[in-house]
């Protein structure tokens, strides 16, 4: 049996086709859309994924052939005789009526967290070491990508702007009774957030995100998509309640005012009214907060998710033979039009290539011609055989 997890960069469309050819059972535990999509990891609602990926919104003219040759690249080589996991209800939904996957077998199992990484720490400790009193309300964002579009910087700024309009928030503010601090990839600065805001800069420990979550009175998720984000998991494991808007895995685990908080709407006005009542209502915020590690422990458990994943894995034990007649039965594609169009998408490359840096161009020029991944497949194999 195969379980493939995070595949891009390393295995192709073409490779997983193979890999169904060795008759194995294959189950594919989906992190993001990108699966089901013309290569996209999130499609912000569009649905040009049930088709074709025709006229797609998030590559510029030059490359449009590019996602139509990448969904109809899976098209050739996907089959429902993939068994898919997804940690969430929606991406589960999503991949049900991916014309890849729609007679796929799907199971939801929610991702772990390792709740002894996030061991408890003084949080008047952890605050004096980086420099906030005690009786700060501290406010907290973080994302692996701080800038990314989706998860909805743009909408905690505008929930900033209009507490900072209230007079007795600025006045907190202003003397330091109320922080607001963020972590992760920041290379796009912001003016704005950094008026604002305190970053505290990227992070690979789980102690020392850990840290960062338990001195927080509240973090803030403010994604327009996600699936079962992994900040929640962790934020919730460390004892620190999370803010979020009613979408994906977070409207899935949070029970409003129990485990956590939702906002009304997705909005910055909405955002904002939540956080407001939240630093006026701390006793509410303390309940909660007492029972999130203990929850977080229990529903995503590492014993948990490995008996759900046995459970799946065993499930139809025999393995589904590939069949290469019932593929062509399954998916039409015209080869001759994925031809033509990896031609077009070979020659625009080529001409991006003709104007990148000369460094660029021999890298390109060593990976290509000495084919490195079959060199480190070679080299995998002579350490299994020695």
């Amino acid at each position: 049996m195969i379980n493939l997890h995070w595949v891009n960069y390393f295995v192709s469309s073409e490779d997983i086709g193979k890999l169904l050819l060795l008759g194995k059972k294959i189950v594919w535990t989906l992190h993001d859309e990108w699966p089901f999509t013309g290569g996209c990891h999130y499609t912000s609602g569009c649905q040009g994924y049930l088709s074709n990926c025709f006229d797609c919104l998030q590559v510029t003219p030059d490359l449009s052939n590019l996602p139509k040759f990448v969904h109809l690249e899976k098209q050739k080589y996907f089959s429902s005789r993939i068994d898919l996991i997804t940690p969430s209800e929606w991406l589960s939904k999503k991949a049900s009526v991916s014309p890849f996957f729609s007679k796929s077998r799907i199971r939801v199992i929610a991702n772990s967290v390792e709740s002894e990484w996030f061991a408890k720490f003084s949080k008047s400790d952890i605050r004096e070491k980086f420099g906030y009193a005690e009786d700060c309300f501290l406010l907290g964002f973080g994302a692996d990508s701080v800038s990314e579009i989706r998860k909805g910087l743009f909408y905690l700024l505008e929930a900033l702007e209009i507490l900072l309009k209230k007079e007795n928030w600025k006045k907190a503010f202003d003397s330091k009774k109320i922080a607001v601090v963020f972590f992760g990839n920041y290379q796009n600065k912001n003016k704005e957030l950094d008026k604002i805001a305190d970053y505290l800069g990227s992070f690979t420990k789980d102690v020392q995100v850990s840290e960062i979550y338990q001195m927080l009175d509240l973090f803030v998720i403010p994604s327009l998509e996600d699936n079962l984000p992994n900040t929640m998991l962790e934020s919730m494991a460390s004892g620190t309640p999370v803010l979020g808007f009613p979408i994906g895995g977070l409207a899935e685990t949070i029970v409003h005012n129990q485990n956590g908080f939702l906002t009304r709407a997705i909005s910055g006005e909405s955002l904002a009214e939540q956080i407001f009542d939240l630093w006026s209502n701390r006793s509410l915020l303390n309940k909660v907060g007492s029972v999130t590690s203990e929850y977080a422990s229990k529903k995503f458990s590492m014993k948990k998710q490995a008996e759900e994943y046995r459970d799946f894995f065993l499930l139809d034990s025999g393995f589904r033979a590939y069949d290469l007649s019932e593929k062509g039965k399954e998916t039409a594609v015209d080869n001759e039009k994925l031809k033509q169009m990896e031609f077009q998408l070979k020659k625009t490359y080529n001409n991006f290539l003709k104007n990148s840096p000369l460094r660029k161009r021999i890298l390109n020029l060593l990976f290509r011609s000495l084919k490195v991944n079959d060199f480190f497949l070679r080299r995998a194999k002579r350490k299994l055989s020695a």
